[in-house]
C-alpha cells in the first residue's frame, strides 16, 4: 500500500542556477546553497524528500514531498 504524500512544486523561468553539488548518500553538500540545503534538512526531518533541477538560463523547479501524518521524531519529542 503506498503512503499518502503531500507534494508541494514551485517552478519559475528565471536565470537558474548550477544544480546543487550532491554529498554521499544523496544529501547536498555543506557550503552550497544554503537555503537548499536547509529545505533539504526541514524535508528530512519531516519523514520528506526534497527534489531541485535548475539549469542557468532555464529557470528552477523545487519540489517538496511529505508523508501525511506526524513523523516519528515529532511522537518522540513534543514541543
Amino acid at each position: 500500500m503506498e503512503e499518502e504524500t503531500i507534494l508541494l512544486r514551485v517552478r519559475d523561468d528565471g536565470c537558474g542556477f548550477d544544480p546543487p553539488k550532491q554529498a554521499a548518500g544523496g544529501r547536498l553538500a555543506y557550503g552550497t546553497h544554503c537555503g537548499i540545503r536547509l529545505m533539504d534538512e526541514y524535508a528530512a526531518m519531516a519523514g520528506g524528500r526534497l527534489e531541485v533541477g535548475s539549469a542557468r538560463g532555464r529557470g528552477t523547479q523545487v519540489t517538496l514531498f511529505i508523508p501525511v501524518g506526524e513523523p516519528a521524531s515529532l511522537l518522540k519529542n513534543p514541543t
